[in-house]
């Protein structure tokens, strides 16, 4: 399950950056965008065997992978003008597998559908001003014919034009 969270997060970092940005009115330079996801259905393994000393390591392993709680990610990335130009054609490049459809797309919001090799999710994120970004994604992800539900909630904000060593 370890693909699907992976794919999410460079999705959640792509929409925060050239995928909505093409449209909406957000600022270039560098942005730092906080992940929030949760996996419904993939509840914490009973540890009740494994002895205290391990089962905090373990329970905070299974947590960073969104394991029965949330898994927050915090990363930083530029958006260039090239990129916020790319819009959605800057998104494909992340996965070529992938096909998408914007149902919405205005200077404040966009909303669309992404379906995969591997599942779908519908995406909306809107811009709540020039420095911040805020949004939602539900999908269902899986191999060999099992199926695993994800939400992320994301907020993205600009930290200023220069982006330093950050790509």
């Amino acid at each position: 399950m370890r693909r699907p969270a992976l794919l999410f997060g460079c999705l959640a970092a792509c929409f925060a950056t050239g995928c909505l940005a093409q449209s909406f009115d957000v600022k270039t330079g560098l942005w730092e965008q906080t992940e929030n996801v949760e996996m419904p259905g993939m509840p914490m393994p009973d540890l009740s065997q494994v002895p205290p000393e391990h089962r905090a390591q373990m329970e905070q392993m299974l947590k960073q992978q969104g394991i029965g709680g949330t898994r927050t990610t915090v990363r930083k990335s530029c958006m260039t003008a090239e990129k916020l130009n790319r819009g959605s054609e800057w998104m494909r490049q992340n996965d070529p597998d992938c096909r998408y459809e914007i149902k919405t797309r205005t200077r404040e919001r966009f909303a669309g559908t992404m379906t995969c090799d591997k599942g779908t999710a519908t995406v909306d994120f809107r811009a709540t001003d020039r420095e911040h970004v805020t949004g939602t994604l539900e999908g269902q992800f899986g191999e060999g014919g099992r199926m695993q539900a994800m939400h992320m909630e994301f907020s993205s904000r600009w930290l200023g034009p220069d982006c330093g060593s950050v790509k």
